[in-house]
């Protein structure tokens, strides 16, 4: 809106529009009340006219509301300063419909790595921080307009500096590469065992990889030895485990973002336990091997992500403190707890800002050698790669820092829903204890010395079920079921097609553009006008689709059948079509039909979504 770019909303497309959507909801719910969008909605449904919906409800018509709506976020964003611009550090912009996925400097500060994708075309950049110049080490998939997977690849240095590792999906699996920057040349080898990696990083000696991955649909910690290509699970649950990092200093001390509520390691994988509403960090001693956890507290409803650095130093870590992502660096320190048969400690940090910008920063390297950093940020439409020096910006004053709108709606949102909780689970433990029959009879909640109401005579079956619902009264909104929800038994797919398209047309085209049958010299026939459908079915994982269609013409004697079978599955596609036409024709002494029956069978080795070998071996009948 700042910038002029949502100047037409009904122009926009793509994760445009969704972002001018959610905006436009957000200004309705705050100058007119969230109450009134399900009105709206509903209106416009019934009138079929988003015009009506807003004129009847607001009582004015969208070109209004669009100013009001532009003007709203001119106010909310004045202060905004579009920081960090465009200056001497900046390594590289996107392009049009370009995006950047990951930065990473290499320990010795030469080099910044940064991976772009373009409509799904991946490459894998190296900047020479000594020479200026960029040179693109990978690239993967063809560029065609398309919704892409923006994880992949995945990057990351060895401690020596003189080896990238990058870990790309690849036909249904992954591949790891190690792509060394002296010699140039790449080494890769397949990666087994896991759905996808999320993030990954070196041990301090490099011959060992601790990843983010994902296993059956959960996010957990792996530690994979290089030289044997082993994998060692740690954690085995349903909270989210990302950006793990090994600290320096801290032997086996390995540091990771997660929204986990506990600290202790169940490894129960339960798909029905209860995550936290933000991600905090937390480190776990390799060397050790326990269940436990350190969580590292600072303050309430704070996102926490990248960590890197040296345990008895500082690191930094990238958090939304004052409602942007900014970088923070962060002190490891310990205080006594509580004193029973021995000393307990409770694990803090202290933060301190090191960067006040407007705009989030969305990946970040450090090195943990020297103060060099990588960025990367969106701005004004373009993602840039920044590089610069922690000693360059230093620690903000508090007075520097300016505290977003955005920081205050969550800061309230989340304490609510931590209030919400902590009343539920004081009115579980308080109903447990009301139908504690051993300790107190239930009725005894309900006797009063009230006289009987003759005309709200409650009877004896109904009194547990009306006492219920006064004890709850003003809670009622609050869910206490504690029950367990039971999932279903895994069966075989069994293969189940469904309604693809459908499809019908009145034209003067056939069915199906083949060549006509030579009939001695008669002309090219014309169908005239004819009604054709085409009617499609294709199976849940869509490997089999079937298609048929036919044409009838105007005189009922000219029709066309086509029936196509289609196999996607393993490594070749295959496809049976036949086709049946029929149509009137003459010549200088004759009138007669004509009957062409055709078979194609068809097989098809693909490459990439836009690249195959195609073969069609056709059979062909005419009969007069």
């Amino acid at each position: 809106i700042m910038t002029g770019y949502y100047k037409n909303i009904n122009h926009l497309e793509y994760d445009d529009a969704v972002y001018a959507g959610q905006s436009f909801w957000r200004f309705i719910g705050k100058e007119y009340g969230d109450a009134l969008i399900p009105n709206i909605i509903y209106l416009t449904k019934v009138y079929k006219n988003i015009e009506d919906g807003l004129l009847y409800v607001i009582g004015k018509n969208v070109k209004e509301l669009m100013k009001e709506w532009k003007e709203f976020y001119r106010n909310e964003f004045a202060d905004d300063g579009a920081q960090p611009g465009y200056d001497e550090n900046v390594i590289a912009r996107s392009k049009k419909e370009q995006i950047f996925q990951q930065v990473k400097i290499s320990p010795d500060a030469r080099y910044i790595a940064f991976v772009t994708n373009t409509w799904g075309r991946k490459k894998i950049r190296i900047y020479d921080q000594t020479t200026g110049k960029q040179k693109v080490i990978f690239r993967k998939e063809p560029k065609y307009e398309h919704i892409t997977d923006d994880t992949y690849p995945v990057i990351a240095w060895h401690p020596g500096g003189k080896i990238l590792t990058y870990i790309n999906e690849e036909n249904a699996g992954m591949v790891i590469y190690f792509y060394r920057t002296e010699e140039k040349k790449t080494e890769k080898r397949n990666l087994l065992y896991f759905d996808k990696i999320l993030d990954f990083s070196y041990s301090p000696e490099g011959s060992r990889l601790i990843f983010s991955g994902v296993k059956d649909g959960i996010t957990d910690l792996y530690l994979h030895t290089i030289s044997s290509g082993t994998n060692e699970q740690i954690t085995r649950d349903i909270a989210d485990d990302l950006h793990p990092s090994f600290l320096e200093g801290g032997e086996d001390m390995i540091i990771f973002s997660s929204n986990r509520l506990s600290d202790t390691l169940t490894n129960t994988a339960d798909p029905l336990e209860k995550v936290g509403n933000t991600f905090s960090l937390f480190t776990y001693d390799l060397s050790q091997r326990n269940n436990v956890l350190t969580r590292l507290t600072e303050g309430q409803y704070t996102e926490r992500f990248s960590p890197s650095g040296n345990i008895r130093k500082k690191f930094t870590y990238i958090g939304d403190a004052d409602g942007t992502m900014n970088r923070y660096a962060a002190t490891y320190d310990s205080a006594i707890s509580y004193i029973d048969t021995a000393t307990h400690y409770r694990y803090f940090i202290r933060s301190e800002a090191l960067s006040a910008y407007d705009r989030n920063i969305l990946s970040q390297s450090v090195d943990k050698a020297v103060d060099n950093y990588g960025e990367m940020l969106f701005n004004k439409g373009k993602y840039m790669i920044r590089k610069g020096k922690l000693s360059d910006s230093g620690p903000l004053p508090d007075h520097e820092r300016k505290f977003s709108n955005f920081r205050q709606e969550k800061s309230a949102l989340l304490h609510r829903a931590d209030s919400i909780e902590q009343l539920r689970q004081w009115l579980i433990a308080e109903d447990k204890k009301r139908r504690d029959t051993l300790t107190k009879p239930l009725y005894e909640y309900y006797m009063t010395n009230e006289p009987i109401d003759i005309n709200h005579y409650i009877f004896e079956k109904e009194k547990q079920n009306y006492f219920e619902q006064l004890w709850r009264k003003d809670y009622m909104d609050i869910d206490l079921d504690t029950g367990r929800l039971k999932l279903p038994l895994i069966r075989i797919y069994q293969t189940a097609f469904y309604n693809n398209y459908i499809a019908n047309q009145i034209d003067f085209s056939f069915l199906n553009n083949t060549y006509q049958v030579y009939s001695g010299g008669a002309p090219y026939y014309n169908p005239g006008i004819n009604l054709l459908t085409r009617f499609g079915v294709i199976d849940l994982f869509e490997n089999y689709r079937i298609t048929g269609g036919f044409r009838f013409s105007g005189n009922f004697d000219s029709n066309e059948y086509l029936v196509s079978a289609e196999s996607l599955k393993g490594k070749l596609d295959k496809q049976f079509i036949f086709h049946r036409q029929g149509f009137f024709s003459s010549n200088d002494t004759s009138y007669f039909k004509s009957h062409t029956h055709n078979i194609y069978l068809t097989f098809s080795k693909p490459f990439t979504p836009v690249l195959s070998l195609k073969g069609t071996v056709a059979y062909r009948n005419d009969r007069h």
